[in-house]
């Protein structure tokens, strides 16, 4: 039997969340047109761009989409000029437009005001209940006005079905974690039918609603399956929840650009002291139903991306968005997204390191030796700088067909340096790989062109394109 303690504490909010959708939408403007962008940012910071590359402001006002400009603090600011599409734009748009600056983005002091304004430390660092079988509750959220999709059992597919291959997926949320942690972690997910919370869809929309949704999203729950028994998923015995994922009606607004969408996110109710069967909510992820704005069922990268925090993980991208870091290569950065989020890739070295399913082997001498495809084999190398806790990561990755690492940009071996002194003071503020010049988690391109510049190539492995097969840290 569980019982719910309802506090009226501040809520604190989120630690991270999946990068914006980066494949282009159609956006309806306040004047009935509609506009092709793509998304960019993260739930804290976001923009848009056109299909020609101008930079898009959200009105906040009118909802609609204008054209960005740089004030003469180099703060970026809207224009209040509607856009359109190239072929649609009026002679002052196309005046506009040939003095405008490609590719601008906000000032690094207007993205630390908006991150502040939702910023609570993280100190979720990777545990022991990365390894064995890992139970977790998901909660299916519908909103008092809109109606559900898909089903309780496409959920529990979605998460626990071995060989899931649903709108071509390359496998279910329990799949991955299992070829990720070398078969040390089991997903056991308890799929709840859908719930229906006391307010609409708008209502939660905005970002200071969303840890009231999981709220009352958890409450509801619990008096809709008096039988379950919350203390199951206490994994590590510490009397808190390890992981609640809520699935919410219709799309996120990473793929739509709709602020009343909830943006997927991993946040925190620990504050609203919600103790069922004497364990407490806390750490919770928020996903959508749907992809997007189509009828799609939403794609595992997105769950598999929250859940890496949910164990610990920080961002691997850019979250002040000044360069991609280390882009499309692993799934806590752009990699998420690959085949639209059907086929992220594994985790790569480091994070497997954290999360303990595996031990890099420190090179000290010189010598031959053989790096097998990490995706199925431990085998990673360390090699130690005169820095403490810096060194090299060497893993081999292949685009093995069928595989979670098929869309990966490249293949062949991966070299990441690290600076764990860096990455320990830069880890509670999410902001590992925010600086393109010291990244805590850092690719070392073979070809030399920067993945903070392109998000990830054929050109980055060794020996890659470029046929590179010799590397020095001079």
């Amino acid at each position: 039997m569980a019982f719910a303690v309802i506090g009226h504490g501040q809520s604190v909010v989120q630690y991270g969340s999946v990068p914006a959708y980066p494949y282009p939408i159609s956006f309806l403007q306040p004047d009935q047109t509609q506009l092709t962008l793509t998304l960019k940012g993260d739930q804290d910071v976001n923009w848009a761009v056109s299909e020609d590359q101008f930079t898009l402001i959200r009105n906040k006002l009118t909802g609609g989409w204008e054209y960005a400009i740089l004030n003469e603090s180099g703060d970026m600011i809207s224009s209040n000029i509607l856009s359109h599409n190239a072929q649609e734009r009026s002679y002052q748009e196309i005046a506009l437009c040939k003095r405008l600056t490609k590719g601008i983005k906000y000032s690094k002091s207007q993205m630390d005001i908006m991150r502040k304004e939702s910023f609570i430390p993280n100190n979720n660092r990777p545990a022991p209940k990365a390894k064995s079988t890992f139970k977790m509750l998901v909660i299916l959220v519908n909103f008092s006005n809109t109606t559900t999709t898909y089903t309780q059992t496409n959920f529990d597919n979605y998460m626990n079905q071995t060989g899931y291959n649903f709108q071509t997926a390359t496998g279910s949320v329990k799949d991955y974690y299992l070829v990720s942690s070398y078969n040390q972690m089991t997903i056991e997910a308890t799929v709840l039918n859908w719930v229906t919370v006391a307010n609409t869809h708008d209502y939660y929309g905005p970002q200071s609603n969303w840890p009231v949704l999981a709220r009352d999203a958890v409450n509801a729950a619990n008096t809709a399956n008096a039988s379950l028994d919350f203390s199951q998923f206490d994994n590590d015995g510490d009397g808190e929840i390890d992981a609640i994922a809520f699935f919410h009606q219709g799309p996120g607004q990473e793929a739509t650009s709709n602020t009343n969408d909830v943006w997927s996110h991993t946040g925190s109710i620990y504050n609203y002291n919600l103790v069922f069967d004497g364990v407490r909510a806390s750490t919770y992820t928020m996903q959508p139903e749907k992809l997007s704005t189509s009828t799609s069922m939403i794609t595992v990268g997105v769950m598999i991306h929250e859940l890496g925090h949910n164990l610990g993980l920080p961002d691997l991208y850019d979250t002040d968005y000044s360069s991609n870091a280390i882009g499309d290569w692993d799934v806590m950065a752009g990699g998420s997204w690959l085949n639209s989020g059907k086929t992220p890739p594994a985790q790569n070295c480091w994070s497997k390191f954290q999360l303990g399913w595996l031990t890099p082997t420190t090179l000290s001498t010189p010598g031959t030796y053989t790096l097998n495809n990490t995706l199925t084999n431990t085998m990673v190398y360390r090699v130690n700088t005169n820095t403490t806790n810096e060194y090299f990561l060497f893993e081999n990755r292949q685009k093995t067909a069928g595989t979670w690492d098929y869309r990966l940009p490249g293949h062949g071996m991966l070299i990441y340096h690290i600076d764990g002194s860096y990455i320990n003071s830069h880890w509670s503020a999410n902001t590992v790989n925010d600086d393109e010049t010291h990244q805590g988690v850092d690719i070392e391109e073979a070809d030399g062109t920067l993945t903070t510049n392109n998000g990830g190539d054929t050109g980055d492995p060794f020996p890659g394109t470029g046929n590179k097969t010799s590397f020095t840290d001079a």
